[in-house]
């Protein structure tokens, strides 16, 4: 009797072990690498390695044209880190990439969570951003097909990705005095709450998943 019963549980503290150490493998083993293991220049060259190989994947026109080439720039929060990058397409659309801490290596084969994750814009509107521009005041609602830092001739000038709150974005740039909302062209304090509130924003989500992984 004892011989059966000692069989059962040993098979069952077996397969408990077994658990504990999968679950260790993909939730408490730690991050592969961190943001900070990297300067911006290598997460950079990084990023145009990654977007090198995906370019060639993406068209548009309904499918009928490849983009011609790419230019990655950096953009910053309002305290000045960065955790996002800009790619622009070329000759259209754009696309963000956030950066992550690395999940780990079997967290990552399983379930995606690489370093750099991304959206791509084909085109975006003032006037079906998150706070609407009314479309009164203009006979045509513009369609833009270059990213806001592009469209605003502010692309070689230092840039901001601010996130206002979960998946709403304003992309902005600076002047001696405050930020610019890129999107509808106003000025505003970042740390007026009030204010930052009635900001004009695109809405960016960074899906999970290894489709969305770069």
């Amino acid at each position: 009797m004892e011989q059966k019963t000692q069989r059962p549980l040993t098979v069952f503290l077996g397969m408990l072990l077994f658990v504990i150490m999968l679950f260790s493998a993909l939730f408490m083993t730690g991050c592969s690498q961190r943001i900070e293991d990297y300067t911006e220049e290598q997460h950079e060259q990084r990023i145009s390695e990654r977007m090198g190989k995906r370019i060639k994947e993406w068209t548009y026109d309904f499918g009928e044209k490849h983009y011609d080439g790419f230019n990655v720039y950096p953009l910053y929060d309002e305290k000045e880190n960065l955790v996002f990058f800009l790619v622009e397409l070329e000759p259209r659309s754009f696309v963000f990439v956030k950066l992550f801490d690395e999940k780990s290596a079997l967290s990552r084969w399983l379930f995606g969570g690489e370093m750099y994750r991304y959206n791509v814009f084909t085109s975006w509107s003032p006037y079906e951003s998150a706070t609407k521009i009314s479309s009164e005041e203009n006979d045509v609602e513009t369609v833009y097909k270059r990213s806001p830092y592009y469209q605003t001739n502010n692309i070689n000038n230092r840039k901001y990705l601010i996130q206002k709150e979960e998946d709403e974005y304003i992309c902005a740039v600076k002047n001696d005095v405050a930020f610019v909302n890129l999107i509808s062209g106003k000025e505003f304090d970042v740390d007026n709450e009030e204010m930052l509130k009635t900001q004009s924003t695109l809405r960016i989500v960074y899906y999970p998943g290894k489709s969305f992984d770069l």
